[in-house]
Formats: structure tokens, sequence, C-alpha cells
């Protein structure tokens, strides 16, 4: 008797084993399922972000008075103006960096933890995207 009570008790955990990660499974597709709609969600309103400043560095590099700080040295109009532009467009900061990744004029200058003075050539992808034939680049964050 007492064994056929045992087979009974393994049946029916084997059986609730099998349910559980059955119903584990089907939640976990469907957790999926979802994150994945989120994340399509997301990613079109941010590659669309990311399109709209695509060609500001080439702009920015064509301005004069960025030209001008680059042959002067001298970046304080320069770095109100990134001021200005960082407002206008809506982006947390604007940086001019020199070749070995130094930057030399930013939006974010009057504030603690400036960009100014630090060098960001260290970054992986920083010599991937400078153009070649540029002075310097804008780098936007």
């Amino acid at each position: 008797m007492w064994k056929s009570q045992a087979l009974l008790i393994l049946l029916v955990l084997g059986v609730e084993f099998i349910v559980y990660h059955v119903a584990l499974n089907i939640y976990t597709q469907a957790v999926t399922a979802d994150m994945k709609a989120r994340l399509s969600s997301y990613e079109k309103p941010l590659i669309h972000r990311i399109e709209q400043y695509r060609n500001l560095p080439f702009i920015f590099a064509q301005d004069p008075m960025m030209q001008n700080v680059l042959q002067l040295g001298s970046v304080s109009p320069l770095n109100e103006r990134l001021v200005e532009l960082a407002k206008r467009t809506q982006l947390k900061a604007i940086y001019l960096m020199t070749m070995d990744g130094d930057t030399i004029a930013s939006s974010n200058c009057n504030v603690e933890g400036s960009f100014v003075g630090n060098n960001y050539g260290f970054l992986l992808t920083f010599e991937a995207r400078l153009p070649k034939a540029w002075e310097s680049i804008m780098e936007l964050v």
C-alpha cells in the first residue's frame, strides 16, 4: 500500500514539475514578446532623434567662428555660441574636440563637470568616427 502511495506522490510531483516548466515557458515567451514590442516602440523615435542631428557636426564645422577658434585659439566666444546652439537644438551638450580628443570648447563650459579640458581620445569609437579631413570634430551628446 505504501508503495502505491509513494508512486502516486512521485507521479503528482512529476506532473507538477512538468506543468510548472510549461507555464514558466509560456510566461517567459509572453514577457519576451511584450518587451520586444515595447523596445520596438522606442526604436523609431530614437533613430529619428539621432538622424535629426546627424549632419550637425558637418554644419558646425563650416561655421566661421569655429574655424577661427582653431586658427586663433580664443574659445570664449565659441563657448557662448555653443551654449546658445545647445539650447536651440535641445541637446544636452555640444563640444569641440581636437584630432587628439582634447575638448577645447563646450556648451557646458560654465557648469561643474564641464567637458572642457578633458580628453576623450580613449573612447573606442572616437577614431572610427573621426573624419580624417577635419582638423577637429564637433561631438554631440
